[in-house]
């Protein structure tokens, strides 16, 4: 069978399961700092996901709302593990204690992502037709932004544009923050 329609399926089949747990799995309002920290991530993901929609990214049609999308499955996707997530952090103190450590970790991680490689990551995320040795010499001067662009390339700028968390950059392409 050709590896595109195993994907299908398998896509397919997980996006039944995700429709049908939305509806199981109860949301909740967060109560713990863990789970308000994760409250707020899923808010800012879901307006980065209501400015791609406008633009049309998911049904090829500009405008759009969450409303009038055809294909709504990463929405689902996000609600789920939102639910999932905050449900757990709520109810259960041990997963509300890893919960913690994962935001510690990941604030880490991102912090010592090595750019080494940093041409071809980008290159086979997105399909751009990226230069590697370019790319390279770029993340030398600019580590900040060459690190948000292997990482969601776009759509951390749309978060930081959009809800005002940009920073300044000053006449000598420094960042000054505010």
């Amino acid at each position: 069978m050709d590896k595109w329609v195993k994907l299908h399926i398998r896509k397919q089949f997980i996006n039944l399961a995700i429709k049908i747990l939305n509806r199981v799995i109860p949301s909740r309002e967060a109560q713990f700092p863990q789970t308000k920290i994760l409250a707020r991530v899923y808010a800012d993901l879901l307006h980065v996901y209501k400015i791609e929609a406008y633009c049309g990214r998911f049904d090829d049609v500009p405008y759009g709302t969450l409303d009038t999308l055809k294909d709504k499955n990463f929405l689902r996707f996000l609600q789920l593990s939102n639910s999932v997530l905050t449900y757990l952090g709520d109810t259960d103190r041990y997963y509300r204690a890893w919960l913690g450590l994962f935001f510690l970790l990941i604030r880490d991680h991102t912090e010592t992502l090595p750019l080494a490689d940093a041409g071809r990551s980008v290159m086979e995320q997105w399909d751009y037709p990226e230069c590697q040795e370019v790319f390279t010499e770029y993340a030398r001067f600019f580590e900040k932004d060459a690190r948000e662009a292997i990482l969601s390339n776009h759509l951390y700028n749309l978060v930081k544009l959009t809800l005002n968390r940009g920073e300044k950059y000053n006449d000598r392409n420094t960042i000054d923050r505010p």
